[in-house]
């Protein structure tokens, strides 16, 4: 698991290279006052854009959506998570400190698919 430091405090544009699962992607992460929102762009080693503007939600893979259509986005998870367990969206002051991203890599993604496959299905349903 990588836990990407974002470098935010005044800055409204969050830009850098990184490795993911050993093949290097361009991210941009811009925050739209208008909308209240931080919004991904990715683009491969290329320079060809993978994901563009995709609004930062908590608890949302940006990449299993991206990756069905397009071979060449990474294979693990990359996710919104807040350190408060808040479901809150990041705002302009939370990414970087409440909020932060996390990158699965394949094998640990592949292995919680796994877990949760493999689960008991059977569910009780209560009644009140």
């Amino acid at each position: 698991m990588i836990i990407l430091e974002l470098p935010t405090g005044e800055r409204n544009i969050i830009m850098g290279d990184l490795d993911f699962d050993g093949r290097l992607f361009t991210i941009q992460i811009n925050y739209l006052e208008r909308a209240g929102s931080w919004y991904l762009s990715m683009d491969d080693a290329n320079d060809e854009r993978l994901i563009s503007g995709q609004r930062l939600v908590t608890n949302l893979d940006y990449l299993r959506h991206h990756r069905a259509r397009d071979s060449r986005v990474p294979p693990g998870n990359l996710i919104v998570m807040s350190r408060s367990r808040a479901l809150t969206d990041p705002t302009l002051e939370s990414l970087g400190d409440d909020h932060f991203l996390i990158y699965e890599l394949k094998e640990e993604a592949d292995a919680v698919e796994a877990a949760y496959a493999s689960a008991d299905k059977e569910f009780t349903v209560v009644v009140l």
